[in-house]
């Protein structure tokens, strides 16, 4: 079993989270951003030629490394985040990646990694 069945495991017992799957878990390299329709091609197209500017492997080898609660900017939702590392930094990478495309566009970058 490996950190994130188990976390899955355990969080199925506490109250509130009875609903919580693996499936449900995703790795953020962004803030929550809105985007009109029109604007999604070319922000993926910007992020997939930033990654491959930035020489950034197409597979990333991660690990998990804890567990945070964190706090959205309002104070109105609180989450639970599986902390990840990876080989040469590749997540942190590909998080200033995506700022790189997201910033001019008027969004805001990720918080500090």
């Amino acid at each position: 079993m490996d950190l994130a069945d188990e976390v899955c495991e355990r969080l199925g017992g506490i109250a509130g989270w009875s609903r919580f799957s693996r499936a449900e878990c995703h790795l953020s390299l962004s803030r929550t951003i809105y985007l009109k329709e029109l604007h999604i091609d070319p922000l993926v197209a910007g992020v997939r030629r930033r990654i491959k500017e930035d020489g950034i492997p197409p597979r990333l080898r991660y690990w998990f490394s804890g567990i945070k609660c964190f706090e959205n900017d309002e104070k109105t939702c609180k989450f639970l985040a599986v902390l990840v590392g990876s080989e040469q930094q590749c997540i942190e990478r590909c998080i200033k990646a995506v700022d790189r495309v997201v910033e001019p566009l008027g969004f805001p970058v990720y918080y500090n990694v």
